[in-house]
C-alpha cells in the first residue's frame, strides 16, 4: 500500500513536466554588440573580447574556395573592447557582377572608460 506522501510526490513530478516552457524561468543571455566596433575611433569600453575565426566561401565562377577572416566579439564583462576592421579579402563573379568578400579583423585594445 502506497503512502499519501509518495503519491503526492508523483503528482507534483508530473505537474512540473506539464508546465509550459513559457511559464518556466527564462535563461539570462549575455548582451552582445549588434555591430562590429570600428577600430578607427575611440570607443567606450564594452566588455568584449575578440573571437578569432575564419569563414570559407565557395566561388562557383572559377571553382575555388575563398577563406577570409571573420572575427567577432564575445561579451565577457570588464574594461576591455574588441574593435573590428573591415578590409577587402577577395572577390567572386556572380551573374556577371563582382561580389566582394571582406575580412573582419578583430583587435583587443584600449578603450575609453564608460561614464
Amino acid at each position: 500500500m502506497r503512502t499519501y506522501g509518495t503519491k503526492l510526490a508523483q503528482v507534483l513530478s508530473l505537474a512540473l513536466l506539464l508546465i509550459p516552457a513559457s511559464a518556466q524561468p527564462e535563461k539570462q543571455l549575455s548582451p552582445k554588440p549588434a555591430a562590429p566596433i570600428d577600430c578607427g575611433y575611440a570607443q567606450p569600453c564594452t566588455g568584449t573580447v575578440c573571437v578569432n575565426q575564419q569563414l570559407t566561401y565557395y566561388c562557383a565562377a572559377d571553382d575555388r574556395e575563398i577563406i577570409c577572416q571573420n572575427d567577432t566579439q564575445n561579451y565577457v564583462g570588464g574594461p576591455q573592447i574588441c574593435c573590428v576592421g573591415k578590409n577587402p579579402c577577395d572577390r567572386c563573379l556572380v551573374r556577371d557582377r563582382w561580389f566582394y568578400i571582406y575580412n573582419y579583423n578583430g583587435v583587443n585594445g584600449s578603450c575609453t572608460p564608460n561614464p
